[in-house]
C-alpha cells in the first residue's frame, strides 16, 4: 500500500514523492492513456475500494 499527500499552490499541484504538475496535466494524462491502461486502473481502485469499504457510485461501463 502506498500513501500521496498532493497540495495545491500557484496553480501547480504537488505531490509528496517530489512531482509537480501543472493545474489540469494529471487530468489529461489519464485521459490520454489508452483503454487498457484504464481498465487495469479501475481493477486496482476497485480493490482498494473492496479493501476501505467506499461505497463506488461507477462500473467498468462508465469509464
Amino acid at each position: 500500500m502506498f500513501e500521496i499527500e498532493a497540495h495545491y499552490h500557484d496553480r501547480k499541484i504537488y505531490l509528496s514523492d517530489g512531482r509537480v504538475y501543472q493545474l489540469g496535466e494529471i487530468l489529461l494524462r489519464y485521459f490520454s492513456v489508452n483503454s487498457t491502461v484504464l481498465g487495469e486502473l479501475f481493477n486496482v481502485c476497485e480493490h482498494a475500494n473492496r479493501e476501505l469499504n467506499i461505497s463506488s457510485l461507477f462500473c467498468p461501463a462508465d469509464i
